[in-house]
């Protein structure tokens, strides 16, 4: 199995989204605040509460623009996964996340199902990344039936 030294993101497949994580690690790191997002922000999460935190990191960012208010929060949500969870597992987790998600598509295309496809296509248009997955199938952000 290929391993991935922390901050090394090149299994992420979508290279915008892959260019937001790698800027934040980078930014967390160059802020030394790996200790301070392991703690849940509370009221507000990362994009309306911690304040201070989130301005210092942001001030680290090399590429500030690419982030929304809620890709900062997304971000900030999976850097706060790896320095709890740690990095092997983390990528061990996304990795599998990934694989589901290509045989999940690649069906999709060797059957044709164009209800799945055109969805897919629609989330895509609209820039919705990344893609969660669940037991019920791919979830976009929320699935009623379980925790995503």
């Amino acid at each position: 199995m290929t391993t991935f030294e922390p901050g090394n993101f090149s299994f992420i497949r979508n290279k915008s989204y892959r260019a937001e994580l790698e800027d934040m690690f980078n930014a967390i790191d160059a802020a030394d605040a790996w200790e301070e997002i392991r703690a849940d922000p509370a009221k507000g999460g990362f994009l309306f509460g911690a304040q201070k935190l989130t301005a210092r990191i942001a001030g680290h960012l090399k590429n500030p623009d690419v982030h929304s208010g809620a890709s900062f929060a997304s971000a900030m949500r999976v850097m706060q996964t790896i320095v709890v969870d740690g990095w092997e597992t983390w990528v061990r987790q996304t990795r599998a996340e990934d694989e589901k998600l290509h045989n999940v598509l690649l069906k999709a295309v060797q059957t044709n199902d164009q209800t799945m496809l055109a969805s897919l296509n629609r989330f895509a248009e609209i820039g919705a990344n990344p893609f969660r997955l669940c037991e019920h199938g791919i979830e976009i952000f929320s699935c009623s039936g379980c925790r995503y």
